[in-house]
């Protein structure tokens, strides 16, 4: 193989792997940040800081889906930015306004490790779009930097221009028809949000299993466990729904992989995994505050966490089906947002009798989507010879 011709592998590499590991510190330290003070101030304080921790994942990741990860050079950098991913989960916490600094350091720090793998690819592939990103992402790396020596709020405001720089980068990518030249491993990229959302949920099943265990009343604390455990087990088969064979056909990411260099992948599709990343965050920081603490007074703020955070993830859920499997069909299941908006509405007083609805409605949603994926996949083998 020429070096130009240089393609991401299909499966995820076992440094691509580590670097994910510290992925399950920030999610759950993300959600602590949210339960030591539960109040719709800090609901938009965590969506707003889990922004750049997403971004920083999907950078790394739509690398991976377009560059090579067994390169030397690359599995150093992945494990420099795992470090610095978990320098940044030690600062997710109440305390995180005076660790403000080391926050810049540790995202800056994973940017430029960013920078430095695009640098070294475009060196090996001569890649136009790597160039542009190793220039274009080392422009945002060094504002990030720049926030760190920058009194708040001033600080705040640099930091955020540098973030919308970087993450508009990959639209002005496309308007350039830069994409189309390297495009995107589109097995390789829903291999990789699908471990997101894993990631996510499997730190959210931690969480219960913590908050029981720090539970002054170990009988409501079984009770409600057992209700979030359903809850987290009907999401991941809302999500992965009908698993199996499916994941394994090529012919269901044609449309990620299209003439226009992924345009679908880089828009609804990866944009819209955001809603469910917060709220895996959100799920896991309910869980906490409603079984360890046990005060009726904060029902209702816990009620709104766990709902915006079912409702964020159901968001993603449906860009997913009506990027990759039925337009139609996904448009047809939006029901289930002002479904949960209902919910809330009627029970948010009673955190039991919400999560047994929205349980309910999750699974519905569930069978709805699971049909119309399994419809999808006949008419794939139907119209997609065997070999």
């Amino acid at each position: 193989m020429l070096a130009n011709e240089e393609t991401a592998e299909d499966v995820t590499s076992y440094v691509t792997l580590f670097f994910d590991m510290a992925l399950v510190l920030v999610v759950t330290n993300l959600s602590d940040f949210l339960t030591g003070t539960p109040s719709i101030r800090y609901i938009l304080i965590t969506c707003a800081v889990a922004v750049p921790i997403w971004w920083a994942w999907v950078g790394f990741s739509f690398f991976t889906a377009r560059f090579s990860q067994s390169n030397p050079s690359t599995s150093i950098l992945l494990i420099s930015a795992a470090l610095l991913a978990t320098t940044l989960a030690t600062t997710l916490d109440s305390s995180w306004n005076l660790r403000v600094q080391v926050f810049f350091i540790a995202f800056a720090g994973m940017r430029w490790c960013l920078v430095l793998m695009y640098a070294f690819a475009a060196k090996r592939t001569d890649s136009e779009l790597a160039w542009f990103y190793a220039k274009g992402f080392g422009v945002a790396a060094a504002i990030a930097t720049v926030c760190v020596f920058l009194p708040k709020p001033w600080c705040f405001f640099v930091f955020f221009v540098g973030l919308v720089i970087s993450i508009l980068l990959p639209v002005l990518a496309g308007r350039l028809k830069l994409l189309s030249t390297k495009p995107i491993n589109p097995q390789h990229l829903t291999e990789r949000f699908n471990l997101l959302f894993m990631i996510g949920l499997g730190t959210a099943l931690f969480c219960v299993g913590e908050a029981i265990a720090n539970s002054k009343n170990s009988s409501e604390s079984f009770t409600l466990g057992a209700l979030y455990f359903a809850l987290i087990t009907v999401v991941f088969w809302r999500f992965f729904a009908p698993v199996g064979k499916e994941f394994k056909q090529n012919e269901v990411f044609t449309s990620l992989s299209g003439p226009k260099g992924g345009r679908l992948a880089r828009d609804l599709y990866s944009y819209g995994q955001f809603p469910g990343f917060v709220g895996v965050v959100l799920i896991s920081a309910s869980v906490k505050v409603l079984i360890s603490e046990h005060d009726a007074a904060l029902n209702p703020t816990i009620s709104l966490i766990v709902a915006l955070g079912l409702l964020c993830v159901m968001l993603s859920i449906l860009a997913i089906d009506i990027t990759l499997w039925n337009r139609i069909a996904g448009w047809k299941q939006v029901w289930i947002i002002p479904g949960i908006a209902l919910a809330l509405l009627l029970f948010n007083k009673s955190p039991v009798v919400l999560l047994l609805t929205l349980i309910a409605l999750t699974f519905a949603s569930g069978i709805q989507g699971s049909r119309m994926r399994a419809k999808s996949l006949r008419n794939i083998n139907v119209t997609t010879p065997t070999p």
